[in-house]
């Protein structure tokens, strides 16, 4: 007998979580809802799966119908700031395909460009500036991606994103 409801729901978000995209597909055709969130943290399936860099679930749940652009409900974080903080460059491939918001703010104003910048996520960097991310958005504190750059003392991120901001006008 299939998992029905909650208990379904529950099931998907710890297969997605441990990587497990056979299962998550499996839960997926038995009804379970690719949008469901964590009780306790407000995360979707394909936030969990973010953490663990797991781009086969991402891959079953965009194609499910996953919200790419899903928020956590304690930090506002969306899976594309989750994959760039932990250098995940595939998934944040695969997020940005499928029209996730390079630009979009957390809670705090924080974009997936400056939190990849702060963590030294140089191929990251790359990645969401070729899909247009704004260099030059800042913060709740008024801080940049380049600040971040600068202050963590990542000098080739930091280089990179001055070019940018100069390319664009933007300094």
């Amino acid at each position: 007998m299939a998992p029905q409801g909650a208990e379904s729901e529950r099931a998907l978000m710890i297969a997605a979580s441990r990587g497990a995209a056979e299962a998550v597909n499996i839960l997926l055709g038995k009804g379970a809802n690719p949008n469901a969130r964590d009780a306790a943290t407000g995360a979707t399936a394909l936030i969990m799966a973010a953490g663990g860099g797991y781009e086969k679930v991402a891959n079953v749940l965009i194609k499910q119908g996953a919200d790419v652009n899903a928020t956590d409900t304690d930090t506002g974080f969306t899976p594309l700031m989750i994959a760039s903080a932990k250098g995940h460059a595939g998934f944040v491939k695969a997020l940005l395909d499928a029209g996730a918001d390079v630009n979009a703010q957390a809670a705090d104003g924080s974009t997936a460009l400056m939190i990849a910048a702060a963590e030294g996520r140089k191929d990251i960097v790359e990645i969401l500036l070729s899909h247009y991310a704004d260099p030059a958005k800042t913060n709740a504190h008024g801080i940049t991606a380049l600040q971040y750059a600068q202050n963590k003392n990542h000098k080739e991120i930091s280089h990179i994103l001055k070019e940018k901001q100069e390319e664009s006008g933007k300094t």
